[in-house]
């Protein structure tokens, strides 16, 4: 898009916008902006991107084009919790500017994406302190997978974006705990939990699921991309094992994909099926 300026205002606990990162503006908003603005609550209200440019303009975005100086904009609002926390946007000064439906469109992805980031440190950030981590694997324990899940599931909803969930378990692992012992079925199972936790860096998040089971939460996956991810991951462990001389020690994991709302409007619902799935294999 063709956009000088970009920022972001975040709403604190005196219900004040706060400048919290900026580009291309030399502004302060601070107390000058309020959630009780009319131009602040028409963006959070409307749920949506807020576009303003040649073609569309409301008068009640006066006072927020006037703060920014700045003559086109594109707005989208932030949520925690399902409640307003910010707004992120971008625009220019380019006079009879209309942003085409392309731009809107790339620049609300990736305003969602931001929204998804920023709600993930959130709850991460909420939970810190409670007992969250697997002791073995040092993954998200069940709990917070499921916790996770559903705050994942919430805002899919609201911003009409896919939620991916994969359960996978290993293969045959009760038959080799019966022939290696307890001791060495630690170390399989924290080495392949190493594994699937090496293959993400961004917002998914890798727990350890009952107990032969982990469960990766996919945010902004569909099935298919959720299913392209799995075998990725199936491929990854395969490799781990496929030198041990003894067939026994040749692990692999079985996986079942999901997808909100697809095959399930909750948690419980997705990783029902998804356990019905890994049973029927």
């Amino acid at each position: 898009a063709d956009s000088s300026a970009a920022f972001i205002l975040f709403l604190d606990s005196n219900g004040k916008m706060v400048m919290r990162a900026q580009a291309g503006l030399n502004v302060e908003c601070g107390a000058s902006l309020a959630e009780s603005d009319e131009c602040v609550s028409r963006v959070f209200q409307g749920g949506a991107l807020t576009v303003i440019d040649a073609k569309n303009f409301n008068a009640s975005c006066l006072k927020l084009l006037s703060l920014l100086n700045i003559k086109n904009l594109l707005c989208l609002p932030i949520y925690l919790a399902h409640k307003p926390a910010a707004i992120a946007g971008v625009g220019n000064n380019i006079p009879d500017f209309i942003y085409k439906r392309d731009d809107q469109e790339l620049l609300d992805i990736f305003g969602k994406q931001m929204a998804i980031a920023i709600e993930s440190d959130w709850l991460t950030a909420k939970v810190e302190g409670l007992e969250i981590k697997d002791m073995l694997t040092g993954l998200y324990n069940e709990r917070y997978v499921r916790h996770h899940l559903d705050e994942e599931i919430k805002r899919a909803i609201i911003y009409q974006r896919p939620c991916g969930f994969v359960l996978a378990r290993i293969q045959n692992f009760t038959s080799y705990q019966k022939l290696y012992g307890q001791v060495a079925s630690e170390a399989v199972f924290k080495k392949i939990a190493s594994s699937l936790s090496a293959s993400f860096s961004g917002i998914e998040k890798v727990g350890r699921f009952a107990d032969y089971d982990f469960a990766v939460i996919l945010p902004e996956k569909n099935k298919r991309q959720a299913q392209k991810t799995a075998e990725e991951l199936q491929k990854n462990v395969e490799t781990l094992f496929q030198d041990e001389p003894v067939k026994d020690k040749r692990l692999g994991i079985s996986i079942a994909v999901v997808e909100n709302p697809l095959d399930g409007v909750d948690s419980n619902e997705l990783i029902s099926i998804a356990r019905n799935l890994l049973n029927s294999k």
